[in-house]
């Protein structure tokens, strides 16, 4: 399942009692609202980025068969963590 999520960066705003999380280059509505604390803010402002970085390193540590039997379990949770954000699991 490949999905389109709102481009980043995405950038966290603290509110009178809790934080939103907005993207830069979006239409200005809030993403995410009422979040209870600025780093769970910060993590959902992330999430683009981590995406991002997730995808560009898996390629490197499949392709490299010492980082494969070395490193089986984080490689898979980077696969799992990357179909999850893109709305499918494992």
């Amino acid at each position: 399942m490949s999905t389109q999520h709102t481009p980043g960066p995405w950038e966290p705003s603290r509110m009178t009692h809790d934080w939103s999380v907005y993207a830069e280059n979006g239409n200005g509505a809030d993403l995410c609202a009422s979040i209870k604390t600025a780093e769970d803010a910060a993590l959902i402002a992330a999430a683009p980025d981590l995406l991002a970085a997730c995808e560009g390193i898996l390629p490197l540590l499949q392709s490299d068969l010492d980082a494969l039997n070395n490193w089986e379990p984080e490689i898979l949770a980077v696969e799992e963590a990357i179909a999850k954000a893109k709305g499918g699991g494992r």
